[in-house]
């Protein structure tokens, strides 16, 4: 299930609990559909800005420790279930 269609049933509960129960603000389902929609556009614009080039040598060191310590917690966290 996309996003949007989470978005679009959660409106639609919304419009249902409002309707039913007299609600003149935002119910709960509403404020959780506006709140993945701020999430999801928040998200797009750090993917982004994580795309940007790498201008200084120290970004290239620093990927470079990242991938072997995410490698070295793989590691370990596989040795852990199989023993």
């Amino acid at each position: 299930m996309s996003n949007d269609e989470l978005i679009k049933q959660l409106h639609e509960l919304a419009d249902w609990v409002e309707k039913a129960n007299h609600v003149h603000c935002n119910s709960v389902p509403r404020r959780a559909a506006y709140l993945i929609q701020k999430y999801e556009d928040e998200n797009n614009q750090l993917r982004l800005r994580l795309n940007k080039r790498d201008i200084y040598l120290i970004d290239y060191i620093n990927r470079v420790i990242g991938f072997i310590r995410l490698q070295w917690y793989l590691f370990k966290k596989k040795r852990g279930k199989n023993v």
